[in-house]
């Protein structure tokens, strides 16, 4: 009975601590504005909500609960990489957004379960796209002579605006979309679940090796290949 009693009083000594670890948000939203250096890529981790726009100058505000403001990170490593994320912990019932301006961006990467969004356009000869967690990467007004976009993961890509070659690698279960986004050309890569759903021109290029799907817009000619169960059709 005693190694019982024990036994009680240990694990109830844990949760008490783990649960102090677990810092909660406290309902008070405050901002700070923060100095950056110039950044030509942005990598982004945890539940942190990004939203990115164009403008002349860097910056960086943050907006979240007073008390986990300062968790909140933003980084320029030595490699040009802006690093957006939250120090380690436990964190519950709190907003975190991170609203960044740049003049000029070459890839954005997302890790988490935050929603990050490109908005007011960019111009790039080429840009990367890489989400690799389980929230929506979305990118409006687009612009670029090439355009990588790779889904890793259960989240969504979604792309407005127009690319003269468009190459997506989706190897998850989450979607990409781009009805909104025309391109001349397009190679398209399924390798797990998640579907695509493109606008094309001229060439359609679709390796299916997984079981989700390519549905197309425009009349462009298409080309198939791979060993998967997913098809590809046009958008009736």
């Amino acid at each position: 009975m005693k190694t019982l009693t024990r036994c009680i009083t240990i694990c109830c000594a844990l949760v008490v601590a783990c649960s102090s670890d677990n810092l909660v948000g406290s309902g008070s939203v405050s901002t700070q504005r923060r100095s950056v250096t110039s950044f030509a890529a942005i990598d982004i981790n945890g539940p942190v909500n990004t939203i990115v726009t164009a403008g002349a100058t860097p910056s960086i505000t943050v907006e979240a609960d007073d008390n986990v403001i300062d968790k909140v990170t933003t980084r320029v490593g030595a490699n040009g990489v802006l690093s957006v994320g939250m120090d380690p912990g436990g964190y519950s019932n709190f907003t975190a957004t991170v609203r960044i301006v740049t003049p000029a961006l070459s890839s954005i990467a997302t890790r988490g379960s935050g929603s990050t969004s490109l908005e007011q356009g960019t111009t790039s000869s080429s840009f990367t796209l890489d989400n690799y967690g389980s929230g929506p990467l979305t990118v409006s007004g687009l612009a670029a002579v090439s355009l990588t976009s790779n889904l890793h993961g259960s989240g969504s890509i979604t792309l407005v605006g127009s690319v003269g070659t468009l190459n997506v690698r989706n190897s998850g279960s989450g979607n990409v979309n781009s009805y909104e986004c025309t391109s001349q050309s397009a190679r398209i890569a399924i390798f797990g679940s998640g579907n695509c759903h493109v606008d094309v021109g001229t060439l359609l290029v679709a390796d299916i090796f997984g079981s989700g799907n390519v549905v197309y817009e425009g009349d462009p000619e298409v080309r198939t290949s791979g060993n998967g169960s997913g098809s590809v059709t046009r958008k009736s």
